[in-house]
């Protein structure tokens, strides 16, 4: 018979792992002071973990790559510049405010290309194209 007594922290993580639960919330700070959601899988802290993998790739989130598919299946990778990594917050938090849900980017690029189509149909002069993408 097993007499071993788990801590708070490791039976809150084992009631979210079991429940099927991707993240928990506990009370107790990580030992870098975070009180937050924790991973259950590993009970690591989710900020700890994004500090750290920032820290480790060494990227802002204005230099976040994106992976393009082009059209001869090859993929190619472009840099968001700091204007666009700030349009992309601000049309998420906009979409999560009319919808009450977060919103992926892909939707959100399916729904671009959608609203892009539309505006280019009703012929636009050249210079307010180019304008969109300056």
């Amino acid at each position: 018979m097993n007499t071993q007594q788990h801590s708070p922290l490791r039976r809150a993580q084992e009631a979210a792992r079991a429940r099927g639960d991707k993240t928990f919330f506990h009370e107790q700070p990580c030992r870098n002071g975070h009180t937050g959601l924790r991973y259950s899988a590993s009970g690591n802290c989710i900020q700890c973990n994004a500090i750290h993998n920032r820290n480790r790739y060494g990227k802002s989130d204005a230099e976040r790559q994106l992976k393009l598919a082009l059209a001869n299946c090859v993929r190619t990778q472009v840099s968001q510049d700091t204007a666009t990594v700030a349009d992309t917050k601000a049309a998420k938090d906009k979409l999560l405010q009319i919808i009450g849900r977060p919103v992926s980017l892909s939707l959100m690029h399916k729904g671009g290309i959608r609203l892009l189509n539309s505006y280019l149909s009703s012929a636009p002069t050249a210079s307010s194209v180019m304008a969109l993408f300056s």
